[in-house]
């Protein structure tokens, strides 16, 4: 029996071994947002000022080289970063917040709009309606055993970063594996995720073809997981003196219209409630912009040079907050 026991160790290790390159193997693959947010944040920062940009993809569309230019030229040398990740949501967003605040940036501006504080999303494009995620992990960190919890294991990682399983499994097999995890292929590292940025602009009439009939879903609830992950994100953001700006942002008016006056009075008495309980400034951008011929689709503007107006009113909102 006791010849056995050796031969279960050994077997043990081995595919413990086997499990940690494996899932190195798929996020060095398949993870690019998550190799390159823990590359990201685990940099060590210098001194120089910085503002993030965070949201999803309609923070990708944001021109963030330009928001620099426009502080710059005002006397405020701030380095400006797009953080935007596609069909982000507050709920995922949490993950990432103690890493958020331990890299201190000056100030956040959070684009969000309708779809964060609903239970299921229109998809621009046609692909059916998506249920928001609900953040499952957020209190993982919470879990106890006896007198033993999670953040009291000791990998050589931050396991207050538990909360994002992906992230922490990358942080110990750097740590376990003494892997370099290899960075992804990035254009501008300010700007990491661009690959959604080339679609085409739309015509007016094109706008009116393609979204001349919406199905708007009526689920606003604020009171959900993503409503209460943007004001815990709010909450923890400005407790540790980091400036926020909450962007509401641009809706084409072929959406607007289908939107019904009590999801609109939600999500305006849900907005304003943050910012008169934590100080947070809101840029209001959403009646704007359907005049111009600035749009990808019903909630994108289009990345591109005819939207220099939209990324210098943001700007300048900035501006007046710092």
């Amino acid at each position: 029996m006791n010849k056995k026991i050796p031969f279960v160790v050994f077997t043990s290790i081995a595919i413990s071994f086997l499990l940690v390159y494996l899932v190195n193997d798929n996020y060095r693959s398949n993870s690019d947002i998550e190799k390159w947010e823990y590359l990201f944040y685990s940099q060590d920062f210098d001194e120089k000022e910085r503002g993030y940009l965070i949201g999803s993809s309609m923070t990708v569309r944001i021109n963030q080289t330009h928001i620099e230019k426009v502080l710059q030229e005002n006397g405020q040398n701030i380095e400006i970063y797009n953080l935007g990740k596609p069909q982000d949501f507050p709920s995922e967003r949490i993950q990432s917040l103690d890493s958020i605040i331990n890299s201190k940036p000056k100030f956040v501006v959070y684009t969000i709009g309708y779809r964060d504080l609903k239970l299921v999303d229109e998809m621009p494009e046609g692909e059916g309606p998506r249920v928001i995620p609900t953040g499952k992990f957020t209190e993982l960190n919470n879990f106890k055993l006896g007198d033993w919890s999670l953040n009291k294991l000791n990998f050589g990682v931050d396991l207050d970063n538990f909360k994002n399983p992906k992230l922490t499994t990358l942080q110990i097999i750097d740590q376990v594996g003494k892997k370099k995890i290899d960075p992804p292929i990035i254009k501008d590292p300010k700007h990491p995720f661009q690959y959604q940025i080339g679609k085409p602009i739309l015509s007016e009439k094109e706008m009116n073809e393609k979204y001349h009939k919406i199905n708007y879903r009526k689920n606003m609830f604020p009171e959900g997981k993503n409503g209460v992950a943007l004001e815990k994100i709010v909450s923890e953001l400005t407790s540790n003196e980091i400036k926020v700006f909450l962007h509401l942002a641009p809706y084409h008016e072929l959406y607007r219209n289908v939107i019904p006056e009590e999801d609109e009075k939600k999500y305006i008495t849900y907005t304003n409630n943050l910012s008169k309980k934590y100080g947070v400034i809101i840029i209001d951008h959403h009646l704007k912009y359907s005049d111009l011929e600035i749009w990808n689709d019903f909630r994108h503007i289009a990345f591109h040079e005819k939207s220099i107006q939209y990324y210098e009113d943001i700007a300048n909102e900035i501006l007046k907050g710092i």
